[in-house]
């Protein structure tokens, strides 16, 4: 089910919290509209939400693709977004 596959947004903080200050990285936060108060559960959790940008009101498929391009890593859960990247072998 979708919600067994749903990783807590509070994980994602946590590897946030780790890897961005390790590669002193900046983050993008990839959210669909529906998901706004995951995203701000993720953003309250993360002590590295200085470095996150969040895409506001989400981006299209063909956005999301187009921004993973310039991404050197990506932490996703199972969705549809994460099967588009192995497609386009990102």
């Amino acid at each position: 089910s979708k919600e067994a596959k749903r990783w807590e947004p509070e994980h994602f903080a946590a590897v946030a919290d780790r890897l961005l200050p390790m590669y002193d990285a900046q983050g993008l936060v990839f959210a669909a509209p529906w998901e706004d108060t995951l995203a701000e559960r993720m953003l309250a959790a993360c002590r590295q939400r200085h470095r996150l940008v969040v895409t506001p009101g989400g981006v299209s498929l063909l956005q999301f693709a187009a921004l993973a391009e310039h991404c050197a890593a990506l932490i996703t859960a199972d969705t549809g977004p994460m099967h588009i990247l192995s497609l386009i072998h990102i």
